[in-house]
């Protein structure tokens, strides 16, 4: 079955109060993964929110936050945050992970192309990379060329060059590969096995899990705050 989910993913809850007077919002089940308006739920000590689109134009590959990770940095200081979008209807799976205020890493492949590559190998990429660079690097004079290549070049994207290069050989030699490193099948393995390790649910379950929804679809971060509305949140359903 296809998936198609965008949002926010914190290991942590808010530890705030807030008293609220507002009736723009219903406590349901949602009928989708990327709903059109802000949706919020807490799982197993963390916090997810959910909404269409909250990843394009607030995640980038710079070092400096966006304002919307600044946002939610704010709100959880001291906690990993993962701002992501997985949707294998049109191909588009990418992250961007935050701890404790600092961009560890974004990703985002769009169709086989890389729109975003900022920071060090995520842990399925690590795992392949060690997997693979300790075969094809027996080989001295695949080793050479590839040193030669690529020698100017930093050790974080050194590797990530080694990745590319290794779906080159593979598709060569006409071996399957599932985790190539365009395909996007590497960050939606990643996305689905963080859902289940944090909050130890698979990504389909969540459609039978109530969440509090807002009557708001859209947000300027550099003027408007997800605060309230995760504390409101909170009010309902903790």
């Amino acid at each position: 079955m296809s998936l198609n989910i965008t949002g926010i993913l914190i290991d942590y809850l808010p530890d705030s109060k807030v008293h609220y007077d507002s009736k723009d919002f219903e406590v349901s089940l949602i009928n989708q993964l990327s709903p059109k308006n802000l949706s919020i739920t807490f799982i197993k000590n963390s916090t997810l929110i959910l909404l269409d689109k909250i990843f394009f134009e607030n995640v980038n590959e710079e070092k400096e936050l966006t304002s919307l990770e600044k946002d939610i940095s704010e709100i959880f200081p001291k906690s990993n945050v993962w701002i992501f979008v997985l949707n294998d209807i049109i191909d588009f799976f990418g992250f961007s992970r935050i701890e404790n205020g600092i961009k560890i890493r974004s990703k985002f492949i769009g169709q086989g192309r890389p729109f975003l590559d900022y920071g060090d190998l995520h842990i399925v990429e690590q795992k392949i990379y060690d997997e693979y660079s300790e075969i094809l690097f027996s080989d001295e004079y695949i080793k050479s060329i590839f040193d030669e290549k690529f020698e100017k070049l930093d050790e974080i994207e050194v590797k990530k060059q080694f990745l590319v290069f290794r779906d080159k050989i593979l598709n060569k030699k006409n071996i399957q590969n599932n985790f190539a490193y365009l395909s996007g099948n590497m960050e939606s393995y990643y996305i689905e096995n963080l859902f289940e390790k944090i909050i130890e649910i698979k990504l389909l379950d969540l459609l039978e899990i109530k969440f509090v929804t807002f009557k708001k679809s859209k947000f300027n971060f550099n003027k408007e705050s997800l605060k309230n509305y995760i504390l409101t949140a909170k009010s309902q359903i903790l």
